[in-house]
C-alpha cells in the first residue's frame, strides 16, 4: 500500500514519536561514610589536582573546572560510588579553589539531563571538550575506579584542557558499604519522554490499526555533521516528534533527544 493511499484511508492526523521531554531531577545520592584515612586520601588527591591547576598559566586567568562522574574501571558502568566520590572531590576542590572555580555538580547534572548526554558519551574526549566549551570551563577532571586485589579502591584521576593531560593516582580504603555502591548503577540522567496525550482526530503510531507502510521513507538524506562532530568522529541518535497529516506533510516537529557539537542546529534548520 502506498503512503498516499494509507493516509487517505486513515483520514486523520497521526502523532509520531514523543512530546518534548520533562527533565527528571536525578535521585540524590548520599555520600558514603568514609573512614578517616580514606577521607584524608581523597583530600590529598584534591590537593594535588588543585596544585596542578594553579601551576598552569591559563587564559582566562581564573579558570572554571568541571568534575565529571567517576566511571568504574570496566568502562561500562556509572556507579553510585563514582557519583558520590565525584561529588566529594568537587566539594574538596571548591574548598581549595584559590585561583580557579569549580562548577556546581547540580548545575552539571542539569545540563547533562537537558541535553541527554550520558556517561558513555562523556568518555569521548571530544564530547567532554565540547561540554567544557558550552559551560565556559577550561579544565575537566575525570577519574576511573578499580578495586585492587588488596581490597583498596584505586582512583586514577586525569585533568585535561590545561595543556598535556595530567594524571594522579590515589588508593582509598574500601568499606563494605562503598563496595556495594561500586556494584550498583547510578540513576540515569536522561529524562523520560512524556506520554502523548490523547487528542480527538490524532492517533499514535502504536494505536490499533495504525502502522507505518513498509517504504515510509521517501527522502532519506545522510545526516549533516558539524566540523567538531566530524573531527571527533561522533556517533549518536537524535529523536524527533512530529505530527503527520493526511496531506503527507509533517508539522509540529520538535527535537526530544539532543546531539552535541551543535548538531541540533542542523536538525532544526533542516526540519523547519
Amino acid at each position: 500500500m502506498s503512503l498516499a493511499t494509507w493516509l487517505l484511508l486513515l483520514s486523520c492526523s497521526i502523532a509520531i514519536g514523543f512530546l518534548p521531554v520533562t527533565s527528571l531531577a536525578s535521585a540524590q545520592i548520599l555520600p558514603p561514610t568514609l573512614p578517616e584515612v580514606s577521607r584524608v586520601q581523597l583530600e590529598a588527591c584534591a590537593d594535588r589536582i588543585a596544585d596542578h591547576i594553579r601551576s598552569v598559566k591559563t587564559e582566562p586567568v581564573h579558570p572554571r573546572v568541571i568534575v565529571l562522574d567517576f566511571s568504574n574501571q570496566d568502562g561500562k558502568q556509572r556507579s553510585l560510588l563514582g557519583v558520590a566520590l565525584a561529588d566529594m572531590l568537587a566539594e574538596f576542590l571548591a574548598n581549595r579553589a584559590e585561583g580557579f572555580e569549580v562548577l556546581g555538580r547540580n548545575d552539571l547534572h542539569e545540563f547533562l539531563s537537558k541535553h541527554w548526554l550520558d556517561d558513555e558519551e562523556l568518555r569521548n574526549g571530544d564530547v567532554a571538550n565540547w561540554l567544557a566549551d558550552q559551560l565556559h570551563a577550561t579544565a575537566i577532571v575525570q577519574a576511573m575506579l578499580e578495586i585492587l586485589a588488596d581490597g583498596q579502591l584505586k582512583v586514577l584521576a586525569k585533568v585535561f584542557g590545561l595543556g598535556p593531560v595530567w594524571f594522579t593516582e590515589g588508593h582509598i580504603v574500601l568499606t563494605e558499604g562503598m563496595r556495594t555502591m561500586f556494584e550498583k548503577t547510578a540513576p540515569s540522567l536522561e529524562p523520560l519522554p512524556e506520554k502523548i496525550t490523547a487528542e480527538p482526530g490524532v492517533f499514535s503510531l502504536h494505536d490499533e490499526g495504525v502502522r507505518m507502510p513498509d517504504s515510509a521513507c521517501i527522502s532519506c538524506p545522510n545526516p549533516e555533521y558539524t566540523d567538531p562532530a566530524r573531527k571527533g568522529k561522533y556517533q549518536g541518535t537524535v529523536q524527533l516528534s512530529a505530527v503527520l497529516g493526511t496531506d503527507g506533510r509533517l508539522s509540529a516537529i520538535k527535537v526530544v533527544k539532543f546531539a552535541p557539537f551543535g548538531s541540533i542546529d542542523r536538525i532544526d534548520r533542516n526540519s523547519s
